[in-house]
């Protein structure tokens, strides 16, 4: 009987050390602003998916150039005529230590993500700016605000989308973290 309730309470222990929180995340926005001609540009895309790694801290974003239009709207109806299916991804390592001990509601991060479209033979390091946000930061843990925001430059980057823009384009990339269990 001792050898049973042994083997049951590590069957148990076993069981309740591998119910490690898993991470996704959700709710992910990109927002665009941009000028052509003295004209103001907004481009906000709800549908982005993004993938974040909580155990390596690698992050990737894939879009399609049709991300960045919006038919629609009319003062984004004439931004560009043809429309392709490039393929556009972010992708890098996030300080996961950093965030994960996180102690303040608000914190910044200076981050690098490789902006990549192998159609277009483009291969960019991007500097951009990551702020976090944890709501009431001494209680719940496992929820997480990111925002990643910074200026891509047009003249370096000449994508498609933004032939003959302004040099200066700003982008958020918006999502939620969240923790759940197995």
């Amino acid at each position: 009987m001792k050898k049973i309730l042994a083997a049951l309470f590590m069957l148990l222990s076993v069981q309740t050390f591998s119910q490690v929180a898993q991470y996704r995340a959700i709710n992910g926005i990109l927002i665009i602003n941009a000028t052509k001609d003295g004209q103001a540009y907004r481009y906000t895309n709800k549908n982005i998916l993004v993938n974040m790694n909580y155990q390596d801290g690698s992050f990737l974003l894939k879009l399609n150039n049709t991300d960045f239009y919006q038919s629609d709207s009319a003062t984004n109806a004439n931004i560009q005529d043809t429309i392709t299916q490039e393929q556009y991804v972010f992708s890098g390592i996030l300080p996961l230590n950093q965030i994960l001990d996180q102690q303040t509601n608000e914190q910044n991060y200076d981050i690098e993500l490789q902006l990549t479209n192998e159609n277009l033979n483009l291969y960019q390091t991007l500097n951009l700016t990551m702020t976090i946000t944890v709501p009431n930061a001494s209680g719940q843990k496992n929820y997480r605000i990111f925002v990643i925001n910074g200026i891509l430059q047009n003249d370096e980057l000449q994508l498609p989308a933004f032939s003959g823009f302004d040099n200066d384009i700003e982008m958020w990339i918006q999502f939620s973290g969240i923790a759940t269990s197995n």
